[in-house]
């Protein structure tokens, strides 16, 4: 009985596996087709920036990161550098300025002028911004843009930081959301499954045999999606067919008829189903391993048995 618990947890584990890559598959394709990395960074700019993202965003080397100029991923010295780029004329003012202050104070007056006319150029939203950097930079600095690229460089790291929390739980809202579609449409009914496995002995070493295989695999996504086939997706014991197994139990099954006390257990286990999902591939593929492990060592070889 031992034997065939483990069996049947290896089983259920294995199904957990393959709707784990599922939804990993599934959420990636929805996140790229929604381009939703790329419109999350943007509207955090356009937040920063009060609409006016599009002024550092038009840099040509950051608009060649994305067709449609908003880039998924940024990186942050690029970000400072475009910055600086995009503020040139403004700092390159302030520079000539800070070096005049201490020689003719005439000459520093016009270019004090010259610098509030070119910080006057820029959209007002930029002008704050512009500020707020200069401020921080010293006045006995000497690589005014060096600095000003540097201070920008920090904050959007701070900001791509935050926006991966935000991401993430997008992620996970889609993935609660795809979890519940498949398993409900699947029918992948824990409890259903396990009873399914204990029942069906034939069935239980089958799905063993092939966790055995996958665990062979180094587990990274794709090798793991590629050691999937139609053969091993149709064996799983999912779907709205009425197994006889189940039929003759007695158990509750909505698959054999509409009963309250079946989709009782329907929802129960379609909720351990969901939940289980959302752990995802490697967790999963990480308890397979351990429970072939366990499986492996528990049975030992018959003593005086010769090959």
């Amino acid at each position: 009985m031992d034997s065939a618990l483990i069996e049947a947890a290896i089983g259920l584990v294995l199904v957990y596996l393959v709707f784990s890559l599922s939804v990993t598959s599934l959420n990636e394709a929805i996140a790229s087709l929604l381009q939703l990395r790329g419109r999350v960074l943007y509207r955090r700019l356009q937040e920063i920036f009060a609409g006016e993202a599009e002024f550092i965003l038009n840099d040509p080397l950051l608009r060649s990161l994305s067709a449609n100029g908003r880039p998924s991923y940024i990186p942050p010295a690029l970000f400072g550098e475009a910055v600086a780029v995009r503020l040139r004329d403004y700092l390159d003012r302030i520079r000539d300025l800070r070096k005049a202050v201490a020689t003719e104070a005439a000459q520093a007056q016009a270019l004090k002028e010259a610098a509030a006319q070119s910080l006057a150029d820029l959209p007002a939203p930029i002008q704050d911004y512009a500020s707020g950097l200069l401020e921080r930079v010293g006045e006995t600095a000497s690589d005014i843009r060096g600095e000003i690229e540097r201070l920008a460089t920090r904050h959007f790291d701070e900001i791509a930081s935050r926006l991966s929390g935000v991401y993430a739980r997008r992620m996970k809202l889609f993935s609660a959301i795809i979890s519940t579609v498949l398993v409900v449409g699947a029918n992948v009914d824990s409890l259903r499954i396990v009873n399914l496995l204990l029942a069906d002995a034939s069935l239980r070493r089958l799905l063993v045999e092939r966790a055995d295989s996958l665990g062979e695999i180094s587990g990274t996504p794709d090798e793991l999606a590629a050691g999937l086939d139609d053969a091993l997706i149709s064996s799983l014991p999912i779907g709205w067919d009425c197994a006889p197994a189940i039929a003759f139990s007695g158990i509750p099954d909505l698959a054999c008829g509409f009963r309250p006390d079946a989709l009782a257990v329907s929802l129960l286990g379609w909720s351990v189903s969901a939940l289980a999902i959302m752990l995802g591939a490697p967790f999963w593929f990480g308890t397979l391993q351990r429970l072939t492990n366990i499986r492996g060592s528990g049975s030992k070889p018959e003593a005086g048995r010769s090959s």
